[in-house]
């Protein structure tokens, strides 16, 4: 079960509810993070991460997004922030 969206965010209901699939997806399944992260980079524009998605996920997986990313353990394999 999805923890509940944060209560004020600046994302789209589209874009909350391709999240909110991506995760109903993914749920329970070894990689379940990397493989969402994966799927958001790839349908932006200029395929990288942005902060309001990182932390819409956050929430709504219970998956703590600062300290898992300022390790470094998914930055490897997606990108936080447009290439240039």
């Amino acid at each position: 079960m999805m923890a509940p969206a944060p209560p004020h965010t600046p994302l789209k209901p589209d874009e909350q509810d391709f999240l909110d699939g991506l995760i109903r997806k993914h749920h329970g399944r070894p990689g379940m993070l990397l493989a969402i992260l994966e799927a958001v980079q790839e349908k932006h524009p200029n395929h990288y991460l942005q902060a309001e998605v990182l932390e819409y996920l956050a929430a709504r997986t219970g998956i703590p997004g600062s300290p898992d990313l300022q390790r470094g353990d998914v930055l490897r394999v997606v990108q936080p922030a447009p290439a240039g």
